[in-house]
């Protein structure tokens, strides 16, 4: 970079490492907020969730990604998505909405961070915050897929 060697390692390691020097998130970051706008860090199944991430950058970026990932207790990715937040001086906010929180009970974290040209790999999201999620009764499991049941009437067996 400008005639200085800024890493020296393997491939894998390089794009890491080239990928993660295009933006870093700012303090505080991520913000979940309710439907009205206020912040909080626990919810119910089928609310509405806001995240509000604020991002900073070193230097202006032409082609700047932005991704967010949710995990479980144990760490494991249970979604992730990222967008394209176009050329970018040095500050941008952006949102992501959920208009109805398809998750169940339990504890998870909410992981983002941005880069310049390619979305951050899941290692490089930068800025995470807890998200709880209250329990129900009616269903068990991570994902929230609520439905209705239906029986049919049947003819007896012989």
């Amino acid at each position: 970079e400008r005639g200085q060697v800024v890493f020296d390692g393997g491939v894998a390691e390089g794009l890491a490492h080239y990928r993660s020097r295009g933006a870093v998130a700012a303090s505080p970051g991520l913000e979940l907020l309710d439907a009205g706008g206020r912040p909080r860090v626990a919810f119910e199944p089928g609310e509405a969730l806001r995240v509000r991430m604020a991002l900073v950058f070193e230097r202006p970026a032409e082609r700047a990604m932005a991704a967010l990932e949710v995990r479980d207790a144990r760490g494991v990715p249970v979604f992730r998505t990222d967008t394209a937040l176009g050329p970018v001086e040095r500050e941008v906010v952006a949102c992501f909405d959920v208009a109805r929180l398809a998750l169940l009970g339990g504890e998870y974290e909410i992981a983002a961070g941005a880069a310049d040209h390619d979305p951050p790999a899941s290692g490089m999201l930068r800025s995470v915050t807890r998200l709880s999620v209250a329990s129900t009764l009616e269903g068990e499991g991570i994902a929230d897929l609520r439905g209705s049941w239906s029986v049919t009437a049947r003819e007896p067996v012989p």
